[in-house]
């Protein structure tokens, strides 16, 4: 499965699909349905934990081992108050390279 993920990966950033892969929304409307919905919307949840866990898979750096979701879902409520038009891929990136750094990966 690795093996995949990586070739999926060389894929896109060869450019051989000019594909730009974008979250499902927004900060700013990560931000607005976090306080609406005070969790936020499942569905962007599951997104961003998946994301996560497939750069860590790609990557074989377990990044997002003992990081829970609470404390992921906090980081992105920061990171898109601060960046509102950013997107939510965005804001995970920060916090994948963030966690490498603090776990010293």
């Amino acid at each position: 499965m690795k093996k995949l993920v990586a070739v999926l990966l060389v894929l896109l950033a060869s450019g051989a699909n000019a594909v730009s892969i974008r979250g499902p929304v927004s900060c700013g409307a990560w931000v607005k349905e976090r306080q609406e919905a005070g969790w936020g919307t499942q569905t962007n949840q599951a997104w961003l934990v998946g994301y996560l866990s497939g750069v860590a898979a790609a990557s074989d750096k377990d990044f997002i081992k003992g990081t829970d979701n609470p404390s992921i879902f906090l980081y992105l409520d920061n990171f898109c108050r601060a960046n509102p038009l950013k997107t939510i891929d965005e804001a995970a990136d920060a916090l994948t390279i963030e966690l490498i750094k603090q776990k010293k990966l």
